[in-house]
Protein backbone atom coordinates (compact mmCIF):
# COMPACT_ATOMS: atom_id res chain seq x y z
CA UNK A 1 0.00 0.00 0.00
CA UNK A 2 1.36 3.42 -0.97
CA UNK A 3 1.72 5.94 1.81
CA UNK A 4 -0.80 8.74 1.64
CA UNK A 5 -0.84 12.51 1.96
CA UNK A 6 -3.41 15.25 2.20
CA UNK A 7 -3.71 17.54 -0.83
CA UNK A 8 -4.93 21.04 -0.04
CA UNK A 9 -5.67 23.68 -2.66
CA UNK A 10 -5.72 27.19 -1.21
CA UNK A 11 -7.50 28.45 -4.34
CA UNK A 12 -10.53 26.22 -3.77
CA UNK A 13 -11.19 26.43 -0.03
CA UNK A 14 -14.12 28.71 0.82
CA UNK A 15 -13.98 28.18 4.59
CA UNK A 16 -17.33 26.36 4.71
CA UNK A 17 -16.25 24.08 7.61
CA UNK A 18 -17.73 20.97 5.96
CA UNK A 19 -14.49 19.10 6.70
CA UNK A 20 -14.65 20.17 10.36
CA UNK A 21 -18.22 18.94 10.69
CA UNK A 22 -17.36 15.66 8.94
CA UNK A 23 -14.42 15.06 11.29
CA UNK A 24 -16.48 15.93 14.36
CA UNK A 25 -19.28 13.53 13.41
CA UNK A 26 -16.93 10.73 12.37
CA UNK A 27 -14.90 10.87 15.59
CA UNK A 28 -17.60 12.08 18.00
CA UNK A 29 -15.37 14.86 19.30
CA UNK A 30 -16.52 17.56 21.69
CA UNK A 31 -17.08 21.12 20.38
CA UNK A 32 -14.11 22.45 22.39
CA UNK A 33 -11.76 19.67 21.22
CA UNK A 34 -12.20 19.62 17.45
CA UNK A 35 -9.36 17.91 15.58
CA UNK A 36 -9.61 19.86 12.31
CA UNK A 37 -9.75 23.64 12.19
CA UNK A 38 -10.23 26.35 9.59
CA UNK A 39 -7.70 29.18 9.83
CA UNK A 40 -8.65 32.24 7.79
CA UNK A 41 -6.19 34.88 6.62
CA UNK A 42 -7.64 38.37 6.14
CA UNK A 43 -11.07 37.33 7.47
CA UNK A 44 -12.21 40.98 7.45
CA UNK A 45 -11.83 41.06 3.66
CA UNK A 46 -9.49 44.02 3.28
CA UNK A 47 -9.35 44.60 -0.50
CA UNK A 48 -5.57 45.00 -0.74
CA UNK A 49 -4.74 41.72 1.01
CA UNK A 50 -5.41 38.20 -0.29
CA UNK A 51 -8.14 36.22 1.45
CA UNK A 52 -7.60 32.50 1.85
CA UNK A 53 -8.42 29.70 4.27
CA UNK A 54 -6.44 26.76 5.64
CA UNK A 55 -8.10 23.51 6.65
CA UNK A 56 -5.60 21.90 8.99
CA UNK A 57 -5.47 18.93 11.33
CA UNK A 58 -2.59 16.58 12.10
CA UNK A 59 -0.22 16.39 9.12
CA UNK A 60 1.17 12.97 10.12
CA UNK A 61 4.78 14.06 9.65
CA UNK A 62 7.61 11.74 8.67
CA UNK A 63 9.58 13.04 11.67
CA UNK A 64 6.80 13.80 14.17
CA UNK A 65 7.94 15.93 17.14
CA UNK A 66 4.86 14.85 19.12
CA UNK A 67 6.04 11.24 19.02
CA UNK A 68 9.67 12.09 19.77
CA UNK A 69 8.81 14.32 22.74
CA UNK A 70 6.12 12.21 24.41
CA UNK A 71 7.59 10.99 27.73
CA UNK A 72 4.92 8.31 28.13
CA UNK A 73 5.38 6.68 24.69
CA UNK A 74 1.71 7.28 23.94
CA UNK A 75 2.39 7.76 20.22
CA UNK A 76 3.33 5.35 17.46
CA UNK A 77 3.61 5.52 13.68
CA UNK A 78 1.90 3.17 11.24
CA UNK A 79 4.60 2.79 8.61
CA UNK A 80 2.14 1.23 6.17
CA UNK A 81 -0.19 4.21 5.98
CA UNK A 82 2.08 6.89 7.49
CA UNK A 83 -0.45 7.70 10.22
CA UNK A 84 0.85 9.07 13.52
CA UNK A 85 -1.39 7.47 16.14
CA UNK A 86 -2.06 8.43 19.75
CA UNK A 87 -3.15 5.92 22.40
CA UNK A 88 -5.42 7.38 25.05
CA UNK A 89 -4.77 4.56 27.54
CA UNK A 90 -1.05 5.44 27.60
CA UNK A 91 -1.42 9.23 27.78
CA UNK A 92 -0.52 10.98 31.05
CA UNK A 93 -1.92 14.35 29.97
CA UNK A 94 1.37 16.24 30.30
CA UNK A 95 0.69 18.27 27.11
CA UNK A 96 4.34 18.18 26.02
CA UNK A 97 3.25 17.10 22.54
CA UNK A 98 1.07 20.21 22.22
CA UNK A 99 4.15 22.33 22.93
CA UNK A 100 6.27 20.44 20.40
CA UNK A 101 3.86 20.39 17.45
CA UNK A 102 4.24 23.45 15.16
CA UNK A 103 0.77 22.83 13.71
CA UNK A 104 -1.20 22.64 17.00
CA UNK A 105 -2.52 19.20 16.02
CA UNK A 106 -2.67 17.49 19.46
CA UNK A 107 -5.64 18.79 21.44
CA UNK A 108 -5.99 18.53 25.22
CA UNK A 109 -9.43 17.29 26.21
CA UNK A 110 -10.28 19.14 29.43
CA UNK A 111 -13.01 16.62 30.25
CA UNK A 112 -11.00 13.43 29.77
CA UNK A 113 -7.69 15.07 30.83
CA UNK A 114 -5.82 13.46 27.93
CA UNK A 115 -4.62 14.38 24.46
CA UNK A 116 -6.67 13.68 21.35
CA UNK A 117 -5.76 14.17 17.69
CA UNK A 118 -6.59 13.34 14.10
CA UNK A 119 -6.12 9.64 13.34
CA UNK A 120 -5.76 10.07 9.55
CA UNK A 121 -8.95 7.96 9.54
CA UNK A 122 -6.49 5.07 9.62
CA UNK A 123 -9.12 2.29 9.46
CA UNK A 124 -10.70 3.95 6.41
CA UNK A 125 -7.46 4.42 4.48
CA UNK A 126 -6.42 0.86 5.35
CA UNK A 127 -9.54 -0.17 3.41
CA UNK A 128 -8.67 2.08 0.47
CA UNK A 129 -11.08 4.88 1.45
CA UNK A 130 -10.38 8.58 1.89
CA UNK A 131 -10.49 10.24 5.32
CA UNK A 132 -13.96 11.58 6.01
CA UNK A 133 -12.85 15.22 5.88
CA UNK A 134 -11.39 14.84 2.37
CA UNK A 135 -14.27 12.66 1.22
CA UNK A 136 -16.89 15.30 2.10
CA UNK A 137 -15.12 18.49 0.95
CA UNK A 138 -17.69 20.05 -1.44
CA UNK A 139 -15.20 22.14 -3.46
CA UNK A 140 -12.42 19.59 -3.79
CA UNK A 141 -10.05 21.84 -1.84
CA UNK A 142 -9.12 19.00 0.52
CA UNK A 143 -8.21 15.69 -1.10
CA UNK A 144 -6.17 12.57 -0.43
CA UNK A 145 -3.38 11.33 -2.70
CA UNK A 146 -0.41 8.98 -2.83
CA UNK A 147 2.48 10.71 -1.09
CA UNK A 148 5.21 11.84 -3.51
CA UNK A 149 8.52 10.07 -2.98
CA UNK A 150 10.48 13.32 -3.04
CA UNK A 151 10.32 15.62 -0.03
CA UNK A 152 7.71 18.34 -0.36
CA UNK A 153 8.94 21.94 -0.20
CA UNK A 154 6.80 24.03 2.16
CA UNK A 155 9.25 26.93 2.51
CA UNK A 156 7.34 29.33 0.24
CA UNK A 157 3.79 28.51 1.30
CA UNK A 158 2.15 31.61 2.82
CA UNK A 159 0.92 31.08 6.36
CA UNK A 160 2.32 27.56 6.69
CA UNK A 161 5.17 26.71 9.06
CA UNK A 162 8.07 24.86 7.45
CA UNK A 163 9.58 23.06 10.45
CA UNK A 164 11.63 20.54 8.45
CA UNK A 165 9.63 17.56 9.72
CA UNK A 166 8.09 16.57 6.37
CA UNK A 167 4.35 16.86 7.00
CA UNK A 168 2.14 14.63 4.86
CA UNK A 169 0.33 17.46 3.13
CA UNK A 170 0.84 18.86 -0.35
CA UNK A 171 -0.34 22.48 -0.54
CA UNK A 172 -1.19 24.26 -3.78
CA UNK A 173 -0.32 27.92 -3.33
CA UNK A 174 -2.68 30.82 -4.11
CA UNK A 175 -2.62 31.88 -7.76
CA UNK A 176 -1.71 35.45 -6.86
CA UNK A 177 -0.75 37.52 -3.86
CA UNK A 178 -2.18 40.84 -5.08
CA UNK A 179 -5.70 42.10 -5.77
CA UNK A 180 -6.87 42.03 -9.38
CA UNK A 181 -8.10 45.62 -9.40
CA UNK A 182 -6.53 48.78 -8.07
CA UNK A 183 -8.21 49.78 -4.81
CA UNK A 184 -9.04 53.16 -3.32
CA UNK A 185 -7.39 53.99 0.00
CA UNK A 186 -9.25 55.91 2.67
CA UNK A 187 -7.20 57.65 5.41
CA UNK A 188 -9.98 57.22 7.98
CA UNK A 189 -10.43 53.53 7.31
CA UNK A 190 -10.03 52.36 10.91
CA UNK A 191 -10.38 48.58 10.69
CA UNK A 192 -7.41 46.92 12.37
CA UNK A 193 -6.84 43.75 10.37
CA UNK A 194 -3.50 42.95 11.96
CA UNK A 195 -4.69 42.63 15.53
CA UNK A 196 -5.01 39.00 16.49
CA UNK A 197 -4.71 37.48 19.91
CA UNK A 198 -1.88 34.96 20.02
CA UNK A 199 -2.11 32.79 23.09
CA UNK A 200 1.00 31.18 24.52
CA UNK A 201 0.96 27.40 24.73
CA UNK A 202 2.73 27.56 28.09
CA UNK A 203 1.49 29.82 30.89
CA UNK A 204 2.40 29.97 34.57
CA UNK A 205 -1.28 29.87 35.52
CA UNK A 206 -1.58 26.39 34.03
CA UNK A 207 1.93 25.07 34.57
CA UNK A 208 2.83 26.42 38.03
CA UNK A 209 3.37 22.90 39.49
CA UNK A 210 5.93 22.16 36.78
CA UNK A 211 7.61 25.54 37.30
CA UNK A 212 7.96 24.97 41.07
CA UNK A 213 9.18 21.41 40.50
CA UNK A 214 11.82 22.67 38.06
CA UNK A 215 13.03 25.35 40.49
CA UNK A 216 13.17 22.84 43.37
CA UNK A 217 15.05 20.33 41.21
CA UNK A 218 17.62 22.97 40.22
CA UNK A 219 18.02 24.02 43.86
CA UNK A 220 18.48 20.43 45.07
CA UNK A 221 21.04 19.69 42.35
CA UNK A 222 22.96 22.81 43.38
CA UNK A 223 22.88 21.80 47.05
CA UNK A 224 24.00 18.25 46.21
CA UNK A 225 26.86 19.56 44.05
CA UNK A 226 28.00 21.85 46.86
CA UNK A 227 27.81 18.89 49.26
CA UNK A 228 30.03 16.77 46.96
CA UNK A 229 32.68 19.49 47.01
CA UNK A 230 32.38 19.88 50.81
CA UNK A 231 30.95 23.38 50.56
CA UNK A 232 27.75 22.76 52.52
CA UNK A 233 26.30 20.11 54.81
CA UNK A 234 22.56 19.86 54.05
CA UNK A 235 20.15 18.51 56.62
CA UNK A 236 19.20 15.06 55.22
CA UNK A 237 15.52 15.11 56.13
CA UNK A 238 15.03 18.60 54.69
CA UNK A 239 16.84 17.63 51.49
CA UNK A 240 14.79 14.47 50.96
CA UNK A 241 11.59 16.21 52.04
CA UNK A 242 12.07 18.98 49.49
CA UNK A 243 12.59 16.35 46.80
CA UNK A 244 9.41 14.52 47.77
CA UNK A 245 7.41 17.77 47.81
CA UNK A 246 8.73 18.63 44.36
CA UNK A 247 7.76 15.26 42.93
CA UNK A 248 4.29 15.44 44.48
CA UNK A 249 3.78 18.93 43.08
CA UNK A 250 4.77 17.73 39.62
CA UNK A 251 1.79 15.36 39.66
CA UNK A 252 -0.57 18.35 39.51
CA UNK A 253 0.85 19.10 36.07
CA UNK A 254 -0.51 15.81 34.72
CA UNK A 255 -3.99 15.11 33.47
CA UNK A 256 -3.74 11.44 34.53
CA UNK A 257 -1.84 11.44 37.83
CA UNK A 258 -2.07 7.68 38.42
CA UNK A 259 -0.13 7.11 35.21
CA UNK A 260 2.79 9.27 36.34
CA UNK A 261 5.09 6.22 36.27
CA UNK A 262 4.95 6.33 32.46
CA UNK A 263 6.76 9.69 32.46
CA UNK A 264 10.16 7.94 32.50
CA UNK A 265 9.54 5.55 29.60
CA UNK A 266 11.07 7.81 26.95
CA UNK A 267 14.37 8.64 28.63
CA UNK A 268 16.97 9.53 26.03
CA UNK A 269 20.69 8.87 26.16
CA UNK A 270 23.35 11.09 24.52
CA UNK A 271 24.51 10.06 21.08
Amino acid sequence: MNRKSFLFNLNKCVGCHACVVACTIENQTLPDTIWREINSFNPTGHPDIPLFHYSLACNHCDDPPCLKNCPALAYSKDFTTGAVLHFADKCIGCKYCTWACPYDAPKFNETKKIIEKCTFCNPRISEGLKPTCANLCPTGALDFIDKPEEDLDHSNIPGFTDAGIQPSIHIIKPRGDKPIHKQEHYPDYGMDITKKEVKSKITFAHEWPLAIFTLLAALLVSVFTAFVFNKVQPEPYSFVGAGVVGMLLSLFHLGKKLRAWRAVLNLKTPG
